[in-house]
């Protein structure tokens, strides 16, 4: 396979979640850490489910490509065997598996950044489907919005005047 460096913007690797990181990220969309609320993990299969379709989507398209290395048979195999381990996460039998979890984020992290390498690219390849990455990218934002809140909550309990500083 030629390299992506080729290309106007060549593919970046994404930093290494450590297991410590991942434990915590679990933790904030297993229900049983949020007194039985399963709206994030509701929310994260929703990013799941969008990001496996825009990548079956572009998987498809990729033959429309401009650059040869879109083109490429592996191209598309590569993508779809990514969405086939997410469209796995999503169908395991134990909803709320630590691992299942785990799978899940990172499969769907990965495909997110190849989905835009694509794009940064190709944007006419995922051009149809650029309305799906907008419900994800605020799915992303409401889980930040999440995030912060527990931060706040945390440095508060620490700090009874955080919140009055900011």
């Amino acid at each position: 396979m030629p390299s992506s460096a080729t290309l106007p913007y060549p593919f970046t690797p994404l930093r290494r979640i450590e297991v410590n990181e991942l434990r915590w990220i679990v933790c904030f969309y297993t229900p049983k850490h949020s007194d039985g609320d399963r709206k994030r993990l509701y929310r994260l299969e929703a990013q799941a489910r969008l990001v496996r379709a825009i990548a079956a989507s572009v998987a498809v398209r990729l033959d429309q490509s401009k650059h040869e290395y879109f083109r490429l048979k592996e191209a598309k195999v590569r993508i779809l065997k990514s969405t086939t381990k997410l469209g796995t996460c999503l169908n395991h039998p134990d909803e709320t598996c630590f691992q299942r979890i785990a799978h899940m984020f990172v499969q769907k992290r990965h495909l997110l950044n190849v989905i835009l390498f694509v794009h940064a690219n190709e944007p006419e390849v995922t051009r149809p489907r650029w309305h799906a990455l907008k419900l994800v990218e605020d799915l992303i934002e409401d889980d930040t919005t999440d995030w912060m809140e527990i931060l706040d909550y945390v440095q508060t309990i620490k700090n009874p005047n955080y919140l009055k500083g900011n």
